[in-house]
């Protein structure tokens, strides 16, 4: 069975995160991939997501599905990072809220694991507040244009090269 994983941190290497922060950015995703899920089909009343691995940092994680999925499905999943995989507009605007709570200096990485045994992902996306802005942008623009929830994409948002030095 394959596995479903994404890495979560703030602040890499901070000492700790405010309370409101962490309970908004940890509700904020779970909410995330529970919609992200539901997107590529994962039987969510199957199995359910746990946290694992964490650190003594900030705030960093390892968010699992702990339930049957096929490695189709973790690959859509993963490629919903990369804009690849269709999601619905509603699902794109709560990936945005993420970062409600974070600073203006602040980013959120996102760690994909490719390969079901590996301890470490192997590539990373972040979320920082200008992204979240321009993501709730472009969904306004969207969304006046036609009806609410139909199936786009996720914008762009930074990807391995620069962020894997922050967050590896």
């Amino acid at each position: 069975m394959a596995r479903l994983r994404v890495r979560i941190e703030l602040n890499r290497g901070g000492v700790g995160v405010p309370l409101h922060k962490l309970a908004s950015v940890v509700g904020q995703s779970r909410r995330f991939f529970h919609m992200l899920s539901e997107d590529v089909h994962v039987d969510q009343s199957k199995g359910e997501w746990l946290g694992f691995d964490f650190d003594n940092e900030s705030l960093n994680f390892t968010a699992e599905f702990v339930g049957p999925v096929t490695q189709e499905q973790v690959d859509a999943f993963h490629s919903a990072f990369d804009g690849s995989t269709s999601l619905r507009r509603s699902t794109i605007a709560q990936f945005a809220s993420i970062a409600e709570a974070i600073g203006e200096d602040e980013l959120i990485g996102f760690g994909l694991y490719h390969k079901d045994q590996t301890e470490e992902p192997a590539e990373w996306r972040c979320l920082s507040r200008r992204d979240a802005l321009r993501i709730s942008e472009e969904m306004q623009v969207l969304m006046g244009a036609s009806e609410v929830d139909r199936e786009s994409h996720l914008p762009a948002i930074a990807n391995s090269s620069g962020v894997a030095r922050i967050f590896a």
